[in-house]
């Protein structure tokens, strides 16, 4: 922020030195000297001081004001507004810089005298630098209100996750004879497709067959489950390497490779990288 400021702050006083530069130059290349008076460099660059100084309070005022009452659409009547706002503060301008020089003149120059000549000599800067202020500030708000709604649905997407999660099942379950396996899900390497039943596969090496399908499973399971394929789903805890040379793969830990469906990588990928 400070580094900035002073970027800032220098390239103003750059800009300072080059107008006073230039006006120095026209006024002594074409003699437009006062008659009687020769006009110094040093007195140039203090009416550009001056003027600059009191642009930069003002559009300090103009910026506050924009960011309490922003604008919401560009439509016609704001476009109007906008114009209207725009105007005033290049007046508001022109008439404190021609009150400070009046003052300093003992009151040798008139207020309408500065004002006239400002106007036709600033107007056109000054009025497209206050209309790129107000468009700068409205692209500003409404790329915060933009970063904000995307916070909310990250905060919302995450909400969800957990409330999916707080309702997936616990433990998977299979009848054996007269009796029924509970089967950790942490146990559980991965779950293969098998005609009407699936293969439940645990890092014991033990298999256990259930009569559902991997679709209906995928809904119910957490989200460290991914369905990798069409035929499996594997659980993203027990991943060793992934093999992208050619036809993608997973090894899991017990060695045993699980081909990845190419429609499934971009996803997998990213599930891995959370």
């Amino acid at each position: 922020m400070l580094k900035n400021l002073l970027l800032l702050v220098i390239s103003l006083l750059v800009l300072i030195f080059f107008e006073s530069a230039q006006q120095y130059y026209y006024i002594d290349a074409f003699d437009l000297h006062p008659k009687g008076t020769i006009v110094t460099f040093g007195e140039i660059l203090n009416l550009q001081l001056v003027w600059w100084m009191v642009w930069s309070a003002v559009a300090a005022g103009f910026f506050y004001y924009l960011f309490n009452h922003p604008i919401e659409n560009f439509n016609g009547r704001s476009l109007l507004r906008l114009s209207g706002l725009v105007v005033t503060t290049f007046l508001i301008t022109v008439l404190i810089y021609a009150l400070i020089q009046v003052l300093k003149s003992g009151g040798e120059v008139s207020v309408i005298e500065v004002v006239i000549f400002k106007v036709f000599q600033k107007a056109p800067i000054s009025l497209i630098a206050y209309s790129f202020m107000a468009i700068m500030v409205h692209l500003y708000l409404n790329k915060r209100e933009f970063e904000v709604l995307v916070e909310n649905m990250t905060t919302l997407e995450d909400e969800m996750k957990e409330i999916k999660e707080s309702q997936s099942i616990k433990v998977l379950s299979t009848k054996i004879g007269d009796s029924r396996q509970v089967i950790k899900l942490d146990e559980i390497m991965q779950i293969e497709a098998n005609d009407y039943c699936v293969d439940v596969h645990t890092s014991g090496g033990k298999k256990y067959v259930m009569r559902t399908s991997l679709k209906t499973l995928e809904k119910k399971l957490p989200a460290y489950f991914f369905r990798i394929h069409r035929r499996h789903i594997v659980n993203l805890n027990f991943v060793q390497s992934v093999n992208s040379n050619g036809i993608s793969e997973v090894t899991l830990k017990n060695n045993e490779k699980v081909q990845v469906a190419k429609s499934r990588i971009k996803e997998f990928n990213a599930a891995l990288s959370i």
